[in-house]
């Protein structure tokens, strides 16, 4: 997982298979590799390669269009070489050590490593996949732009009559693999059924055991912004930050918890709580259609249904432990979203957790970053034209005030209700402890792109 300083996750370094033994003594490529840290946009490629016939005389490093982005000397000195391979002479200089910028790359990125030889001929020996992570205002903009993209899907879906409730009704080959995965995860520590979970993207069995599906690459990063390993890695550190607040506010997850997912999406963080959580007490919710029928397709074990912009929910009083919600509401109007904190203290048990995100402070700078450039999508316009008193923004946030631009989402997406939200602290105490106890806020961009809010029902 990537941390604070870490702008690029190698997901993998794989040598490819040579067919002819007579080209080469041997290469090593030492860095990169998967404990690889940088925090620059940037890739140390170092290591040796060694020819046999023809002398390897450069490394080229090809992007995915086969454009040669960088060619790297095999020149420097590796006496380790040397003293391995005595018969060839050039064993002493067939080393190579070069950075690489990947700034202008995409997120997602898989580059092809290639030997030149003094003869011309050229020889693939390895391929590289990483992941990037974008700096705090690049992300805010590019999820910024992934709303929109799901925002028109959704609009797409609401037009069309949908069944408002899924309910995956589990066969006796379902229910075996909820109890295989609870047996095989309580053996498990939090980081290694997170890599079981990595796992399970390209091996749907992990040990054995059937882990839930995914949806395509595409909706994954269209819904939030990457795929994989990375959007994983994303999902398991709120996961994490539940479970801790859940146990340092006296309601440890156990097998009988009851968890709301409030904006499932595709089901990115509710597959991690099958370790906790017996599947039947799982449930997730979200306004878009299509994002409840992959979790029916995919994740399986669960229950799931197509939610409402406003309350009232089909859930009884008292009914979960933990309710969670994952960039929702960071769009929600005033009025909207205190009726959604008055409905989670009806349906939270006494005792039981909320956690959520909304924007914070920095995203009031954000939207002046965006002012005197040319916009090519509305929703840039929108944001450029929020919050357009900066300074005066930034004092009603630190006077407690709910700051919000009524961008709107299109003719399903009034602006009424969804637009861009910047919560204070300040305003969270006052406000929504009329409904429940406050326990935490915190804003910290090395943990999260928002700012983090816990509450507690009052038991």
């Amino acid at each position: 997982m990537m941390t604070e300083h870490t702008f690029i996750q190698i997901q993998e370094v794989v040598k490819l298979p040579q067919n002819d033994p007579e080209l080469l003594w041997g290469f090593n490529i030492d860095t990169p590799n998967t404990s690889y840290k940088t925090d620059k946009y940037e890739l140390l490629f170092a290591g040796w390669i060694l020819g046999k016939n023809a002398q390897v005389v450069s490394i080229e490093v090809i992007s995915s269009n086969n454009n040669v982005i960088q060619t790297i000397a095999v020149d420097k000195p590796r006496p380790d070489v040397a003293q391995t391979y005595t018969q060839a002479s050039h064993a002493g200089r067939s080393g190579f050590w070069e950075k690489v910028g990947v700034s202008e790359l995409g997120t997602e990125v898989e580059l092809l490593i290639q030997a030149v030889f003094s003869d011309q001929n050229r020889l693939p020996i390895s391929k590289v996949k990483f992941q990037k992570k974008l700096p705090f205002l690049e992300q805010v903009k590019a999820d910024l732009a992934r709303s929109q993209t799901r925002l028109k899907q959704i609009q797409t879906e609401l037009d069309r009559p949908q069944p408002n409730y899924f309910k995956p009704q589990l066969s006796a080959t379902d229910q075996k693999q909820n109890d295989s995965i609870l047996k095989y995860a309580t053996h498990l520590s939090d980081q290694e059924w997170f890599e079981a979970i990595v796992k399970s993207v390209e091996h749907p069995f992990v040990d054995g055991i059937k882990l839930p599906g995914f949806p395509p690459d595409e909706i994954q990063r269209n819904t939030v912004g990457s795929s994989g390993k990375l959007a994983l890695g994303e999902g398991f550190n709120f996961y994490s930050e539940i479970k801790r607040y859940a146990a340092t506010l006296g309601r440890p997850l156990t097998r009988a918890s009851h968890i709301l997912d409030f904006g499932c999406g595709w089901g990115r963080m509710i597959r991690f709580f099958l370790k906790d959580v017996v599947a039947d007490n799982l449930y997730g919710i979200d306004v878009d259609p299509a994002m409840i029928e992959i979790c029916f397709n995919t994740v399986r074990l669960g229950n799931y249904s197509v939610g409402k912009p406003e309350p009232r929910t089909e859930f009884a009083n008292n009914s979960f432990d933990v309710v969670y919600a994952y960039s929702v509401f960071s769009h929600l109007s005033e009025s909207v979203h205190i009726k959604w904190v008055e409905e989670f203290s009806r349906i939270l048990k006494p005792g039981g957790i909320l956690i959520v995100t909304v924007w914070g402070r920095n995203f009031i700078e954000f939207c002046r970053s965006l002012r005197g450039q040319n916009h090519e999508f509305d929703w840039h316009k929108a944001l450029a034209n929020s919050f357009l008193d900066t300074e005066g923004a930034f004092a009603d946030y630190d006077n407690g005030k709910f700051l919000y631009s009524a961008t709107g989402g299109g003719p399903a997406l009034l602006a009424s209700f969804y637009g861009e939200a910047v919560i204070s602290p300040g305003y969270i105490k006052r406000e929504w402890t009329k409904y429940l106890t406050f326990c935490d806020f915190v804003d910290d961009p090395a943990k999260f792109n928002q700012a983090v809010i816990v509450m507690q029902k009052p038991n």
